[in-house]
Formats: C-alpha cells, structure tokens, sequence
C-alpha cells in the first residue's frame, strides 16, 4: 500500500472512531458540534477546558486517586465515566493531535462490565475498578490494526490484546483510545507523516516529545490520567518529562512486553520495555502493585518471575548529574534540578536523604554503542519498508538510522563485537556506579525542557540507562521562567552541544515543563518508585 492510500486509511479510521464516540455515549454535549478556534495558544490547558461541558469538566478535575476511589466505591459509575473521557479524547485530538483512534465501543463494553460486577457482587472487579485507560498504538488489540508509525503495517490486524493490556483489563481498566507516535517509533520527537505533529500541551510551538508522543500530550492536557508507552531509548521518558507528568521506565522483563514487542521481530540487541504513565506518581506505584500480583511472566514468555516487594529505607545516598559532560543541558534545567536538591535537603521526608555529586562514565561512549545496536541491519528494514509504502523518511528516521555513521549493517561476527562491547560498557558501569557509592541517580532527562520540533540529535541523558536495563522515573519539577536567561559566555563542547546551545531561549520554551530523572540499578524498581513518591510527595 502507498503511503498516500496508508494515510488515507488512518485518517479514515480515526474520524469514523471518532463519530462513533456520539453514536455510542448519549450526552448533550456532542463531539460532531465541537467548534475549535483556527489557531491554538500556546497554553492548550485553558482551551481545552473550557471546550468541554461543564459536567464532564467536573470529572476530569478530579484528582486521579480520588476518581479511583470514587469508581471502586460506586459513587460514580464507569459508563458515564468512560464517554467522559472518549469525549475528552476527542477535544484533545483536535488540539495536539494526539490520537490515532477512539475506541468507545470497548470503553462502554469494559465500563458496563466493571458496573455489571459491582452491582452483583457489591465490590469493585479489581484495583483499577473502572478506570479509564489510554494505550500507544502499538500495543496490539484484537480486531484492529498495530502499524507502528509505518504505512506498510497499516493493515496488519491483530488476533489477540497484548498481555499487559490483557492484564489491565482485568485488573478493571477500561480501554478508551489509541494515541500516537513518530515514524517507526524511533525517535524521541512526535512526528510522523502518517498524523503529523503531536505538540506540547504546555506550549503548542514544541514536541510533546516521543516515541510516547499523544500519552504525553494526553495526559498532560487532563483527557487521560494512566496510559501506556514502551522505550528503547527514552520514549516513556522523554514525552513525560516534556509534558510535565509522571512516567516509569522499569527494568527489562518486569512488564510482560508480549503484543507490544518489536517492529522487527527477533530484534534483541538493546532490549526494548513497556511501562506506565500517568499524572499521578501514586498511579505508578499501584500500576506496578497490580500487574505484579497477576503473575503474568506466567502468560509471557519475555516476562521475568518477579513479585513487587515494596522498600522502606532508613536512608538513601542520591547522587546528582546536571551535566553527562557531552551536551550541557539548558539553564532552565540545571536550575530547576539545584531548587529541587535545595528544596528537598530541608523537607522532611520518611527517612534521610544525603545528596552527593555522581560523575557519568563515558555517556558519549554509551551513545555510539547503542546507535550501533539499534539497526544492524544498517536500517535495511526501514528501507524496505519506505521503499514499499513510498514514504520518505523524516529527519529523525535519517538522524538514528539511515545517515547515522554508527548505524552499520552486521556481519553475524562483527555483530557479536558490537555485542561484547556492549556487554563490557555494562560491566565496567555497574562497578562505577558501586565506586561511587549511590544508591539512586538524580538527573536530567532530555538536555532541555521539551523540545523544538524536528532538532533532536542526542538522546544520551536516557538511552545510556536502555544500554544498561536500569529502571528510571520521570517526575515533573518546575517549569522555564523569564529569568532562565543563556549564559553567553559558555563555550560549547563540540558541534552538537554547539547545535543544542543555539536553539534556546527562555521565550522559546516559555512555559515548558523540567522533568526530574529517578535511576536505580537494575532489579531495583521499587527504590526508584519509592523515590519517586516521596520527592512527588514533599514538592
């Protein structure tokens, strides 16, 4: 199928979803009536509230545990809930382009079932008891189409959910759309020629970031609190951060991955993960709780045998990065990432906290091994792909793959030394990490807050913890202020620090959030979760 017929399906299929949402959801407020002004400010958040009713209004202000404990206890009932939110997805969709399908069907059909259960059994089906969720596109759901950013995959339907979704589903979830993502999935931006550009609710003129490009955007504008990403390189990461909520990057195997794995299957060079985000940290934690109690390493094979253990301790050493030594982060962040350790110093939290500087180990280094990993095929299946849909790659397909001189088509030798250096870079980092005596790493996410569309050219301050399989969290801590100003006399580094430097101003971010990064070594999720939630907790 051309790229032109590719689209033309999407677009298709998402707009007769999105009809659906009135078809299925009685409401006096109808999508089909929703008047959008030509051009959106660059603060969405207003907007978007006052185009929704008032009575769904209401409902998405509620904080997210409260809805929670408003659904488990019957006080409200998931139905009414769910057509809430379809609704809020649309309105979303119209202004950050966020969503590649609306799924009401599903949502009434999992609402009405959570109801069902409660008035037979007067207790709620499971802890995410009618609660709805939004889920990245590539998650595959059976019925529809899982074509990850490429048009060559526009109708490659699936036969079965993916197990987590599977897993979320009885937990109580109720599914209501489907969001977006670049092309290939391969990139830390949000665009991709099939939708376009997914902007940033904070400020419509950045990136929501990506490769979980429309979760962040829809959850950051308030039409969705839990949704679910994957990362191989930052992608749950990097659109939280830039969005300014909450996101979780566990490590390889706790989250059965099954139905969301791979775009080139039998890839496992760098190991791709799935996980949560969300707009509450407490959401995170349970989301763990929960999926853990399910055993589902038993239904995925990629799953490890592992229980949520969770961890109270008397006191933990946190080492601070502000700068991988490579591409020096803009002033707003290093700013942000110094209040935060000031604040947090004299807070008073459950048990001590020591703050102490912590040196990267040749992230460069780490950059130039996983770009090697990524492909190597030398990119040859992308190639195919564009060649067979006729797309053009977008820059950020070029920057990672197709024009990136470690991106190197493998021999099966040479591929087992790429591998082995790989393997030694692991090594040597865990002993750096005990030399230096942390137990948990603080430090920027993306070396800026959100990002200008279609400028990323180094995604080291997340992709060196995908090389390692260290789990990391995302939490939002501030936000640019006027005062953020460039620091004129910073001579910068090398060509692509140089780049970087040159894209900010305070007026260009204006208005974008800094997101904190929480990294724990591997198999240590519940520290950095826990980590998470104090500090969430104590700002």
């Amino acid at each position: 199928m051309t790229d032109y017929e590719a689209r033309k399906t999407y677009i298709a299929r998402r707009d007769e979803s999105m009809r659906l949402v009135d078809q299925v959801f009685d409401s006096p407020f109808k999508v089909a009536d929703l008047k959008v002004p030509d051009e959106i400010p660059l603060d969405a958040k207003p907007l978007f509230l006052s185009l929704v009713s008032d009575d769904d209004r209401k409902i998405l202000q509620i904080p997210p545990m409260e809805l929670l404990k408003k659904l488990k206890s019957g006080t409200l009932k998931a139905v009414p809930v769910a057509g809430v939110f379809c609704r809020a997805a649309v309105v979303a969709q119209k202004l950050v382009n966020c969503c590649t399908e609306f799924l009401p069907d599903l949502a009434l059909m999992y609402a009405k079932k959570a109801d069902e259960y409660m008035e037979k059994n007067g207790k709620p089906m499971g802890p995410f008891h009618g609660f709805p969720l939004s889920i990245k596109e590539l998650y595959a759901l059976e019925g529809r189409a899982a074509h990850w950013e490429n048009p060559d995959l526009i109708n490659n339907m699936q036969t079965d959910n993916a197990v987590l979704v599977n897993g979320l589903l009885e937990l109580g979830c109720v599914p209501f759309c489907r969001t977006t993502a670049p092309q290939f999935l391969m990139s830390i931006e949000s665009f991709s020629p099939m939708h376009g550009l997914t902007t940033n609710p904070h400020n419509t003129s950045l990136s929501s970031g990506g490769s979980s490009a429309g979760e962040g955007a829809m959850i950051a504008i308030g039409a969705s609190h839990l949704g679910l990403g994957s990362d191989i390189g930052g992608s749950i990461r990097v659109p939280a951060a830039c969005c300014g909520i909450y996101g979780y990057r566990p490590t390889n195997g706790r989250v059965p991955i099954t139905g969301a794995d791979s775009l080139t299957p039998g890839y496992n060079a760098i190991a791709g993960v799935v996980g949560p985000m969300a707009s509450s940290a407490d959401l995170i934690t349970l989301f763990m709780e929960s999926i853990e109690s399910l055993e589902l390493w038993k239904r995925d094979t990629f799953a490890e045998r592992s229980a949520w253990v969770p961890v109270n301790p008397k006191e933990v050493t946190v080492g601070y990065l502000l700068d991988d030594g490579h591409v020096k982060p803009h002033p707003p962040v290093e700013r942000a990432i110094k209040e935060f350790i000031s604040k947090m110093e004299k807070a008073q939290l459950p048990f001590t906290v020591k703050f102490k500087p912590f040196t990267p180990m040749q992230h460069e280094e780490a950059w130039k091994i996983i770009t090697g990993l990524y492909f190597p095929d030398g990119g040859q299946f992308l190639k195919d792909a564009l060649t067979n849909s006729g797309e053009k790659a977008t820059d950020q397909t070029k920057m990672i793959a197709l024009e990136n001189p470690n991106c190197v088509e493998h021999s099966v030798k040479s591929l087992y030394a790429a591998q082995d250096v790989r393997n030694k870079y692991k090594t040597a980092y865990q002993k750096h990490w005990k030399d230096q005596g942390v137990d948990v790493v603080i430090m920027p996410t993306v070396p800026s807050a959100a990002i200008v569309p279609n400028t990323t050219k180094y995604w080291g301050y997340t992709c060196v913890w995908n090389l390692l399989d260290y789990p990391a969290t995302i939490m939002p801590i501030g936000k640019v202020q006027e005062s953020d100003k460039k620091d004129e006399s910073y001579t910068p580094r090398n060509d692509l620090d140089k780049a970087h430097q040159d894209l900010y101003s305070p007026e260009t971010y204006a208005n974008a959030p800094v997101g904190l990064q929480i990294v724990t070594p591997r198999w240590n999720d519940e520290l950095a979760l826990k980590m998470m939630e104090v500090f969430s907790h104590a700002m």
